[in-house]
Protein backbone atom coordinates (compact mmCIF):
# COMPACT_ATOMS: atom_id res chain seq x y z
CA UNK A 1 0.00 0.00 0.00
CA UNK A 2 2.96 2.53 1.19
CA UNK A 3 4.38 1.72 -2.57
CA UNK A 4 1.89 2.12 -4.45
CA UNK A 5 1.55 5.57 -2.79
CA UNK A 6 4.46 6.48 -3.36
CA UNK A 7 4.07 5.41 -7.04
CA UNK A 8 1.29 8.02 -6.64
CA UNK A 9 3.00 10.59 -6.01
CA UNK A 10 5.70 10.27 -8.19
CA UNK A 11 3.44 10.44 -11.02
CA UNK A 12 1.64 13.60 -9.41
CA UNK A 13 5.52 14.88 -9.38
CA UNK A 14 5.53 14.86 -13.33
CA UNK A 15 3.15 17.59 -13.43
CA UNK A 16 5.87 19.98 -12.61
CA UNK A 17 8.31 21.43 -13.94
CA UNK A 18 11.84 20.36 -13.65
CA UNK A 19 15.35 22.05 -13.52
CA UNK A 20 18.53 19.83 -14.73
CA UNK A 21 22.04 21.41 -14.76
CA UNK A 22 24.97 19.95 -16.42
CA UNK A 23 28.52 21.07 -17.12
CA UNK A 24 31.40 19.07 -19.18
CA UNK A 25 34.96 19.47 -19.64
CA UNK A 26 36.22 18.04 -23.69
CA UNK A 27 39.21 18.06 -25.57
CA UNK A 28 40.28 16.38 -28.48
CA UNK A 29 43.71 14.63 -30.24
CA UNK A 30 44.46 14.65 -34.04
CA UNK A 31 47.51 13.71 -36.00
CA UNK A 32 46.55 13.97 -40.29
CA UNK A 33 48.27 11.20 -42.41
CA UNK A 34 49.73 13.84 -44.60
CA UNK A 35 51.97 15.46 -42.25
CA UNK A 36 54.74 14.05 -40.78
CA UNK A 37 54.73 16.25 -37.95
CA UNK A 38 52.41 17.66 -35.85
CA UNK A 39 51.72 18.74 -32.25
CA UNK A 40 52.52 16.72 -29.55
CA UNK A 41 49.44 15.17 -27.25
CA UNK A 42 50.42 17.30 -24.14
CA UNK A 43 50.14 20.41 -26.36
CA UNK A 44 47.06 19.55 -28.29
CA UNK A 45 45.56 18.30 -25.15
CA UNK A 46 46.06 21.85 -23.26
CA UNK A 47 45.09 23.18 -26.52
CA UNK A 48 42.18 21.68 -27.79
CA UNK A 49 40.21 21.94 -24.10
CA UNK A 50 36.94 23.18 -23.99
CA UNK A 51 34.22 23.44 -21.07
CA UNK A 52 30.50 23.85 -21.19
CA UNK A 53 27.62 24.62 -19.02
CA UNK A 54 24.29 24.06 -19.53
CA UNK A 55 20.81 24.47 -18.03
CA UNK A 56 17.34 23.09 -19.26
CA UNK A 57 13.98 23.48 -17.39
CA UNK A 58 11.39 21.45 -18.64
CA UNK A 59 7.75 22.58 -18.63
CA UNK A 60 5.56 19.63 -19.11
CA UNK A 61 3.11 21.42 -21.68
CA UNK A 62 2.21 18.69 -24.33
CA UNK A 63 2.36 15.25 -22.59
CA UNK A 64 -0.65 15.82 -20.40
CA UNK A 65 -2.52 13.39 -21.65
CA UNK A 66 0.21 10.59 -20.86
CA UNK A 67 0.39 12.20 -17.40
CA UNK A 68 -2.97 12.24 -16.33
CA UNK A 69 -2.83 8.56 -17.33
CA UNK A 70 -0.33 7.53 -15.68
CA UNK A 71 -1.58 9.75 -12.47
CA UNK A 72 -5.05 8.16 -12.59
CA UNK A 73 -3.18 4.58 -13.42
CA UNK A 74 -1.13 5.02 -10.26
CA UNK A 75 -4.11 6.60 -8.11
CA UNK A 76 -6.31 3.32 -8.92
CA UNK A 77 -3.53 1.00 -8.24
CA UNK A 78 -3.52 2.69 -4.58
CA UNK A 79 -7.04 2.23 -4.32
CA UNK A 80 -6.55 -1.70 -5.15
CA UNK A 81 -3.91 -1.86 -2.86
CA UNK A 82 -6.17 -0.91 0.13
CA UNK A 83 -8.58 -2.77 -1.10
CA UNK A 84 -6.48 -5.81 -0.81
CA UNK A 85 -5.05 -4.62 2.86
CA UNK A 86 -8.67 -4.57 4.19
CA UNK A 87 -9.54 -7.90 2.80
CA UNK A 88 -6.24 -9.12 4.08
CA UNK A 89 -7.03 -7.11 7.61
CA UNK A 90 -10.87 -9.11 7.49
CA UNK A 91 -9.36 -12.95 6.65
CA UNK A 92 -7.12 -12.14 9.29
CA UNK A 93 -10.00 -11.33 11.99
CA UNK A 94 -11.83 -14.27 10.52
CA UNK A 95 -9.32 -16.66 11.41
CA UNK A 96 -8.71 -15.04 14.38
CA UNK A 97 -12.06 -15.96 15.32
CA UNK A 98 -11.73 -19.25 13.66
CA UNK A 99 -9.06 -20.40 15.98
CA UNK A 100 -10.62 -18.58 19.12
CA UNK A 101 -13.68 -21.05 18.96
CA UNK A 102 -11.83 -24.38 17.85
CA UNK A 103 -9.72 -23.23 21.17
CA UNK A 104 -12.93 -22.92 23.03
CA UNK A 105 -14.21 -26.51 21.49
CA UNK A 106 -11.24 -27.95 22.30
CA UNK A 107 -11.20 -26.74 26.06
CA UNK A 108 -15.22 -27.71 26.28
CA UNK A 109 -14.40 -31.45 24.81
CA UNK A 110 -11.22 -31.62 27.01
CA UNK A 111 -13.57 -31.26 29.89
CA UNK A 112 -16.16 -33.85 28.71
CA UNK A 113 -12.90 -36.26 28.11
CA UNK A 114 -11.63 -35.77 31.62
CA UNK A 115 -15.72 -36.91 32.92
CA UNK A 116 -15.52 -39.68 30.85
CA UNK A 117 -11.87 -40.90 31.64
CA UNK A 118 -13.18 -40.70 35.10
CA UNK A 119 -16.06 -42.93 34.62
CA UNK A 120 -13.98 -45.23 31.93
CA UNK A 121 -11.49 -45.42 35.25
CA UNK A 122 -14.29 -46.51 37.37
CA UNK A 123 -15.75 -49.10 35.23
CA UNK A 124 -12.12 -50.22 34.40
CA UNK A 125 -11.76 -51.08 38.16
CA UNK A 126 -15.03 -52.40 38.69
CA UNK A 127 -14.91 -54.76 35.76
CA UNK A 128 -11.31 -55.61 37.33
CA UNK A 129 -12.57 -56.51 40.28
CA UNK A 130 -15.12 -58.21 39.12
CA UNK A 131 -12.72 -60.34 36.88
CA UNK A 132 -10.97 -61.38 40.54
CA UNK A 133 -14.40 -62.49 41.87
CA UNK A 134 -14.68 -64.24 39.17
CA UNK A 135 -18.26 -62.59 37.77
CA UNK A 136 -16.04 -61.16 34.68
CA UNK A 137 -14.35 -62.63 31.77
CA UNK A 138 -11.20 -61.96 30.61
CA UNK A 139 -12.82 -60.09 27.13
CA UNK A 140 -14.78 -57.75 29.62
CA UNK A 141 -11.58 -56.88 31.72
CA UNK A 142 -10.02 -56.17 28.23
CA UNK A 143 -13.09 -54.58 26.32
CA UNK A 144 -13.28 -51.83 29.54
CA UNK A 145 -9.45 -51.70 30.28
CA UNK A 146 -9.10 -51.12 25.89
CA UNK A 147 -11.99 -48.20 25.88
CA UNK A 148 -10.17 -46.44 29.52
CA UNK A 149 -6.84 -46.69 27.11
CA UNK A 150 -8.56 -44.99 23.96
CA UNK A 151 -10.42 -42.66 25.96
CA UNK A 152 -6.84 -41.33 27.51
CA UNK A 153 -5.72 -41.11 24.40
CA UNK A 154 -8.48 -39.49 23.05
CA UNK A 155 -7.99 -36.65 25.95
CA UNK A 156 -4.12 -36.39 25.63
CA UNK A 157 -4.98 -35.77 21.92
CA UNK A 158 -7.31 -33.18 22.59
CA UNK A 159 -5.07 -31.23 25.62
CA UNK A 160 -2.60 -30.95 22.49
CA UNK A 161 -5.17 -29.75 20.30
CA UNK A 162 -6.34 -26.89 22.53
CA UNK A 163 -2.33 -26.05 23.27
CA UNK A 164 -1.87 -25.64 19.44
CA UNK A 165 -4.84 -23.60 18.90
CA UNK A 166 -3.95 -21.21 22.11
CA UNK A 167 -0.53 -20.50 20.78
CA UNK A 168 -2.01 -19.79 17.50
CA UNK A 169 -4.74 -17.33 18.93
CA UNK A 170 -1.51 -15.84 20.57
CA UNK A 171 0.17 -15.48 17.24
CA UNK A 172 -2.92 -14.08 16.05
CA UNK A 173 -3.16 -11.33 18.77
CA UNK A 174 1.11 -10.64 18.36
CA UNK A 175 1.70 -11.98 21.31
CA UNK A 176 5.38 -14.01 21.73
CA UNK A 177 4.71 -17.60 20.91
CA UNK A 178 7.90 -19.10 22.42
CA UNK A 179 9.81 -18.16 25.45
Amino acid sequence: MQASRHEWRQARASLYPSLSLSAGLNTTYYHTLHSNTGQPFHAQFSNNMGEYVGATLSIPLFNRLQTTTSIRRAKNNYRIACENYAQKQLELEKLAREAWQDWQGYLKQVEQLEHQVAADSIACQLTCRQFEEGLSTAIDLHATSAQLLKSKATLLQCRLMAMVKGQLLRYYRGEQIWE
